[in-house]
């Protein structure tokens, strides 16, 4: 491979062992458990310092709602991560090592925008809905969430569209994604959702 696919093969090894293998499956998120900042179980301890302590939806220490239950919305997003992404992610890290490539690698490729979209829509509540991020924590699910986790699905779908580096190409897999968060950001500008109410401990 040249060296950007190297380039993108390890975002997508950095998506499937940082969040969608990981944290949906041995962290328990595919299965509707919150995080809990005591459990036995160390990756939730991790998971809990570097995500779920500024997501009132994730963290098991919330004060309203059942303790340990994420909401269905959240479980959803992360059992198709569990399922669909990781068999996409999979097919990348292996096809993308093949000479030649396997003909999979550009359906799977154009699949994996839909992981974009999922982190999108995550995003969009933990920024504008009642997690309401701000500050440091913010720019720290920026920077581990947000950016690389639609901008890599996107590059790769770039990467195997055949489009090349072109104003279309960077309209289609950069603007959309941009322009969905834009629209979003303008919507609930003047419609702020309310805070929860709930502190972390």
């Amino acid at each position: 491979m040249v060296w950007y696919d190297w380039v993108l093969w390890m975002g997508i090894l950095y998506m499937f062992l940082g969040t969608d293998f990981t944290l949906n499956w041995l962290g328990g998120i595919a299965f509707g458990q919150r995080i809990d900042h005591n459990s036995p179980n160390f990756i939730k301890r991790i998971y809990y310092r570097v995500w779920a302590a500024d997501d009132p939806n994730a963290r098991a220490d919330r004060t309203d709602g059942p303790p340990n239950i994420l909401a269905p919305w959240v479980t959803s997003l992360c059992v198709t991560n569990a399922l669909a992404t990781c068999l996409i992610e999979i097919l990348l890290l292996y096809g993308m090592l093949q000479q030649p490539l396997p003909l999979y690698v550009v359906p799977a490729a154009f699949a994996f925008l839909l992981r974009a979209e999922i982190e999108i829509i995550y995003g969009s509540q933990l920024i504008w809905g009642p997690a309401r991020l701000r500050g440091g924590a913010l720019a720290n699910y920026l920077a581990i969430g947000l950016v690389p986790q639609v901008g890599i699905p996107c590059l790769v779908a770039l990467r195997f569209s055949g489009m090349g580096i072109t104003p279309l190409s960077l309209a289609i897999f950069i603007g959309l994604p941009v322009a969905i968060l834009v629209w979003t950001w303008l919507v609930y500008r003047n419609n702020p959702v309310p805070a929860l109410s709930d502190a972390k401990e």
